[in-house]
């Protein structure tokens, strides 16, 4: 039905005129022996790939990338969501004449019609000739989903048909909310409304915590209280901070919950701020990080808690210079980093602030949502070269890195 391999042979015709052309093709396998047949007709043009299913955070960046988005459909069952969601993006669209992509693209005006392999040919080349043709189709496209399809209208339309089915006004029940538990490490959390359960990242930050039995920890931003309460399991006395009073009572039910109430001291503050005078023997923290552009920054009043303007360093910055006045001697400060923010960062930082370096744990793990919302900017900020300069990156890499506040005695990890 979506007969991926028409344009090839019109594409080939254009290359000799167009070297740089390139054909993306994305989106899940529909049928194993179409996809086997498209996969051989591209083991010979290495200017056309198979990108396999895509992620929808990442879409956006896929689009922004490409200068024409193709429907070769030999038929669609209405409104095509590819067709929708390249004029939501300013796309020039080239779409075969069936019905359910006339219902959207009016030939010319918001986009291109085909009827035959000629003429995908014909207007392939058009639009790659004419990008004020693509521009002005493009914006034709976005002001027709603009019009039309309103996130807002869409939104209300799927209020209303629950409303009709539940007999209820959406999000008005509260025998609807339901608790959310998340069960780790022997330990059952609580997670309260409008938190998220702890992603990868934190899973892996909780597994290198390497607290001992006896010693003094300090987290800060404790969140749903997932490294105190595990670390005062161990038999460690835990001191657990946030900014943010939903967190700090979240983190107080759940290690009341876990039966460690005594043992995990939960306070509101910034930082360091409410334990001024205390030493610990672990101080530990998986703070936000993901780079903010500074377009993002400006129109953000508080950025979500999965974020830190700019770079990505100036809470990690903040934490690494004030933690060698709140460590035991011998202790140590231990945090997650992204890849992209820098390893060779990490070391040079954390021996400025007088703290031996110690990489204790690195995984890849799935490249976050925003950070495909962010790619562009998150390559300016890339200085160690460990994103793709060209295309989608797939993974990131999460360290667990440690600062002591002198080198760690008998053997260590290697750093």
């Amino acid at each position: 039905m979506k007969r991926p391999l028409l344009p090839l042979a019109s594409l080939d015709g254009l290359l000799h005129r167009h070297p740089g052309l390139r054909l993306w093709y994305a989106g899940p396998s529909l049928d194993p022996a179409e996809t086997e047949r498209l996969e051989r007709a591209l083991s010979d043009r290495p200017w056309a790939r198979y990108l396999g299913p895509i992620p929808h955070a990442a879409m956006p960046a896929l689009l922004e990338a490409a200068d024409i988005v193709l429907n070769c459909s030999l038929s669609e069952g209405g409104m095509a969501n590819a067709v929708l969601e390249a004029f939501a993006f300013g796309r020039a669209v080239l779409a075969s004449d069936v019905p359910g992509n006339r219902s959207l693209v009016e030939d010319g005006v918001t986009g291109l019609l085909f009827r035959s392999e000629t003429e995908l040919g014909r207007g392939v080349e058009r639009l790659a000739t004419d990008p004020a043709l693509r521009r002005r189709l493009g914006e034709a496209g976005r002001r027709l989903v603009e019009s039309r399809f309103p996130p807002a209208r869409e939104s209300a339309g799927y209020l209303e048909v629950y409303a009709r089915v539940t007999g209820r006004a959406a999000g008005m029940s509260d025998d609807l909310d339901g608790v959310l538990l998340f069960y780790y490490g022997g330990c059952t959390f609580r997670i309260a409304p409008g938190a998220q359960p702890p992603k990868a990242g934190s899973l892996l930050f909780c597994r290198h915590l390497g607290v001992r039995s006896g010693e003094r920890m300090l987290e800060i931003g404790a969140g749903t209280g997932l490294a105190a309460v595990l670390a005062a399991r161990a038999g460690a006395h835990v001191i657990a901070t946030d900014i943010r009073p939903e967190a700090v009572a979240c983190t107080r039910d759940n290690a009341a919950r876990n039966g460690v109430a005594e043992l995990v001291d939960v306070r509101l503050g910034d930082g360091f701020a409410p334990v001024a005078g205390l030493r610990f023997d672990l101080i530990c923290a998986s703070p936000p990080q993901m780079p903010t552009p500074p377009s993002a920054s400006a129109t953000t009043r508080r950025p979500p808690p999965t974020t830190a303007v700019s770079t990505g360093w100036s809470l990690l910055d903040r934490l690494i210079g004030e933690a060698p006045g709140h460590l035991e001697p011998g202790g140590r400060f231990l945090f997650t980093l992204f890849g992209f923010l820098g390893i060779e960062r990490a070391r040079a930082r954390l021996r400025a602030a007088g703290l031996e370096p110690v990489v204790i744990a690195r995984e890849s793990h799935p490249f976050p949502r925003i950070g495909y919302e962010r790619l562009d900017h998150l390559r300016t900020v890339d200085a160690e070269g460990t994103l793709p300069r060209d295309g989608l990156p797939r993974h990131v890499d999460r360290y667990v890195v440690a600062g002591y506040l002198q080198p760690p005695p008998g053997p260590r990890p290697r750093s």
